[in-house]
């Protein structure tokens, strides 16, 4: 078995969170427009069939192309390589430009440098927002872990297999090594997969810059959104102080001033 280049090996690792394409779906249902941040391959895109106009932005070329031939999209949904950081849907021919539901899926809100980035990606998000619209975005929870850093109490990595998987009838163990830097919110990831005889099979390193819940709902008014409300898993539970996802809600201000 050949070395995996990263983006097959991210594709092969990162098969998203129990219940968030049903989440995604339940909370875009009976919108005329759709626009998906961060769509990658396309494997949240399906949650939004019944929109007469989605539209589906990622930086990874690759994963675009395959999001485009994917069986499981509607043939009518456009996707475009763009930064969520800094695009403006102005210039494409589109449906509509402004969108009623607007979806971050999958930590993708951390990818983005920081609290700069996601700044300025809600700003482009509220922009491209109807007035009644609304935004919904999903990461992994750090409050509780922050907390426990700043106090001294670390945690190290375990040294068993996060997953094992069949790659081409073989078994390959999935080992992750996190260094987290809780002064910088920073979370550094290398992930390798190894085979029989430990043969390395694929690697693949990550920097996320994570923000805590009350930072991400600063941002979020900030940029002109107030907060709906938000969850601590997908199938509804309320956001607790420890819960298994950060899922927030937002809309215009102005909606809520009519």
């Amino acid at each position: 078995m050949t070395l995996l280049d990263e983006a097959t090996f991210y594709r092969r690792l990162h098969l998203g969170n129990p219940g968030d394409i049903e989440f995604y779906e339940r909370v875009t249902r009976g919108a005329e427009s759709v626009l998906e941040l961060g769509c990658g391959w396309g494997r949240i895109t399906r949650a939004f069939a019944g929109a007469p106009c989605v539209v589906g932005l990622d930086h990874n070329a690759a994963f675009l192309e395959e999001a485009r031939h994917s069986p499981q999209v509607e043939a009518t949904t456009q996707f475009l390589q763009e930064d969520i950081r800094s695009f403006d849907l102005q210039k494409y021919d589109l449906p509509s430009t402004v969108f009623q539901k607007i979806v971050i899926p999958y930590n993708t809100l951390y990818s983005l440098g920081g609290a700069a980035g996601v700044e300025a990606c809600f700003k482009r998000a509220f922009q491209h927002l109807a007035p009644e619209g609304e935004l919904w975005f999903d990461v992994y929870p750090m409050d509780a872990l922050q907390e426990a850093l700043m106090a001294g109490h670390l945690t190290e990595d375990d040294d068993e297999p996060v997953a094992v998987q069949d790659w081409e009838g073989a078994k390959v163990r999935i080992f992750e090594n996190s260094r987290l830097d809780h002064t910088q919110q920073r979370l550094r990831v290398t992930y390798q997969a190894l085979g029989e005889d430990d043969a390395l099979l694929a690697e693949m390193s990550m920097v996320h810059d994570y923000l805590l819940i009350d930072e991400l709902a600063r941002l979020l008014t900030q940029v002109g959104l107030s907060l709906l409300g938000g969850f601590g898993d997908f199938s509804g539970t309320a956001l607790s102080d420890d819960p298994e996802q950060v899922i927030l809600g937002a809309r215009h201000r102005s909606a809520f001033e009519d």
